[in-house]
């Protein structure tokens, strides 16, 4: 299956550099009540991600193809979740912030699992211009317990253990994910047939 998959595979890296996202960095420190300012300023807008530590505010905006593997992303594993009997909440781009921890970030997707709301156990970050592992110091002051990164066509999985993270190769928020079947999926030019390509792969 996974061959068959592979073949009716694009590269959706080339539909991102059509219609690239923006990532700033400001130059300044700034204090948790301007960070809180800004936010205000720029409201609900999907379309922009702003992150801040330790007084560095990051602002990024989304492009097409981002929203196209994120919401892809989500669907493909709403279907894993289903197939597997795995209770879970989606808790998808819901900012974690807290100005006691100096720290704000938006996950593109993120996850509870069981029946509890708490700390995120998974959260997902699709980069194509901006984004990498330094996000982690974010994520690991929620104590989110697992973070993937989706770059250049592969996943990138960091477990956390005690006060870092560590690279592992599989999740052990889903122990029995198949991420290259995931990943062949995610690459797939047509929305329905990766679909339903990883619905029969599983």
């Amino acid at each position: 299956m996974i061959a068959q998959v592979s073949e009716q595979s694009t590269d959706l890296n080339q539909v991102s550099r059509e219609t690239e996202a923006q990532h700033f960095v400001f130059p300044n420190s700034y204090s948790w009540k301007e960070f809180k300012t800004l936010s205000a300023l720029i409201g609900d807008s999907r379309n922009i991600h702003l992150n801040y530590l330790d007084g560095t505010v990051e602002i990024m905006t989304t492009s097409a193809a981002h929203e196209i593997i994120v919401h892809l992303l989500s669907m493909l594993l709403g279907i894993y979740f289903a197939e597997m009997d795995i209770d879970f909440i989606p808790t998808g781009s819901a900012t974690l912030e807290s100005e006691a921890k100096g720290a704000s970030v938006e996950p593109d997707l993120s996850f509870c699992f069981g029946n509890k709301l708490g700390d995120r156990d998974l959260a997902i970050e699709v980069i194509f211009t901006s984004g990498n592992v330094t996000k982690l110091e974010r994520y690991q002051r929620f104590n989110t317990k697992e973070v993937w990164f989706w770059e250049d066509g592969k996943f990138s999985i960091y477990r956390l253990r005690e006060d870092d993270y560590e690279t592992i190769a599989q999740s052990e928020c889903l122990p029995n994910l198949d991420i290259a079947l995931l990943t062949q999926c995610l690459l797939m030019a047509e929305p329905k047939s990766a679909l339903k390509a990883f619905r029969q792969g599983l």
